[in-house]
């Protein structure tokens, strides 16, 4: 799915209405429906029959990586997707999770997973360059004059600029007042 999209739907919502189209619909209707569900349905290694049983569960290993933040980012997903309360789990290996959930909820779990994932890596990234910006800035740590910086850029700021600007300068005032030469004082 694109991550970028501005509304992200659920693949259970999709394929219900896809096998509603197709059981319901009328002619090319139905048949178009239909293959876009079977293209879904192997896409995440579903069977069409196991979508439409809704009951059975089937033991599934999801591959969540080793970070500790991933594996509580697929919790949060899974919560989203089925009732966990006292839900067992094995870990097969340090990078998987094996469950036992439906095929529906296996396959909107690996879609709203996958997007989070991709979207929180992303986050990540951009908040570990507007962290380093906002640490040089608060303890002045900028390239001496002849560095390797261009300051000579005359270019008009653009507001994603300015909202990082923004978001560095409140990075900034929030971190602590530690110094390095404070340090030399206080000795």
């Amino acid at each position: 799915m694109d991550k970028n999209s501005k509304e992200y739907e659920s693949l259970q919502a999709k394929l219900k209405k896809l096998l509603a189209l197709a059981e319901q619909g009328v002619g090319g209707e139905a048949v178009n429906a239909r293959r876009l569900l079977e293209k879904l349905c192997k896409q995440y290694g579903i069977d069409i029959e196991e979508l439409l049983d809704r009951e059975t569960k089937h033991s599934y290993t999801f591959e969540i990586g080793r970070a500790k933040d991933m594996m509580q980012l697929f919790i949060r997903c899974l919560d989203k997707v089925a009732d966990i309360e006292g839900m067992k789990y094995s870990q097969p290996t340090r990078s998987s999770i094996r469950i036992s959930v439906t095929a529906m909820q296996r396959a909107e779990l690996l879609s709203l997973f996958n997007w989070h994932k991709a979207n929180y890596l992303h986050e990540l990234e951009e908040f570990k360059q507007n962290f380093m910006a906002a640490y040089v800035g608060k303890h002045n740590l900028y390239f001496e004059q002849g560095g390797k910086t261009n300051n000579s850029s005359s270019e008009e700021l653009t507001e994603e600029d300015i909202a990082r600007i923004r978001r560095v300068l409140a990075m900034r005032e929030a971190m602590s007042d530690n110094h390095y030469y404070k340090q030399l004082e206080s000795k």
